[in-house]
């Protein structure tokens, strides 16, 4: 299951304030901690996304305050329930999934970061230059990146540059992972990574008033 949002742009503190009262303590304080508005409301919209998503699959047994840590700070609640969430932009996405493992990652299509070069291989970047669309093809190689690293759980800072993606399936620490491209929107590409080499989650977009 994957679920959407585009964060609203026009939130005022009385608003704000009733969507941050619906996660738990600690995720509170975690949401206060961003200095900047849009980084308070992309977390809080993406925990919204998964509070939605644990009920719409009517899964009474986990709520958001049992959202554990591990290795590099990866949440997750065990091993039969699985959940990743990104954001870039003003957009949110939270993907969920029971007996399986997955990491998802959007990126907002923006102007081609060059500094952003060592973190691809050679060949991946001459690829993205030549593109006719380069700031979308960075987009698609950083989020199949990132996807992987949160379904893997490796810290996202090591290793990018030695990620090799060529297809959709990979070879990594001994496991298969598999991508899948998720559309959004035309503004962001997004990747799925999972386990399951088949992928037939339903995808929803929520206007943040119906978070509530």
């Amino acid at each position: 299951m994957i679920l959407y949002t585009a964060v609203p742009t026009d939130i005022c503190a009385a608003d704000y304030a009733g969507y941050l009262s619906l996660l738990p303590p600690e995720l509170q304080k975690k949401n206060l901690r961003f200095k900047k508005l849009n980084d308070r409301l992309l977390n809080l919209f993406g925990k919204l996304l998964l509070k939605k998503a644990l009920e719409i699959r009517k899964i009474t047994k986990y709520t958001l305050a049992d959202i554990r840590y591990g290795p590099y700070n990866r949440p997750y609640f065990d091993d039969t329930m699985d959940f990743s969430i990104s954001h870039s932009g003003r957009y949110a996405v939270c993907a969920l999934a029971t007996n399986s493992r997955l990491g998802i990652d959007t990126e907002e299509i923006a102007a081609l970061p060059e500094n952003y070069k060592d973190i691809m291989q050679d060949t991946e970047w001459e690829e993205i230059v030549r593109a006719a669309q380069p700031e979308k093809a960075f987009a698609v190689h950083w989020t199949k990146k990132e996807s992987l690293i949160k379904a893997d759980n490796t810290a996202i800072a090591q290793h990018l540059r030695d990620i090799d993606i060529k297809g959709r399936r990979i070879q990594r620490h001994a496991k298969t992972w598999y991508q899948h491209s998720i559309l959004l929107n035309a503004r962001h590409s997004t990747c799925l990574t999972t386990d399951s080499s088949s992928y037939y989650g339903y995808i929803e977009y929520f206007d943040s008033r119906y978070l509530l």
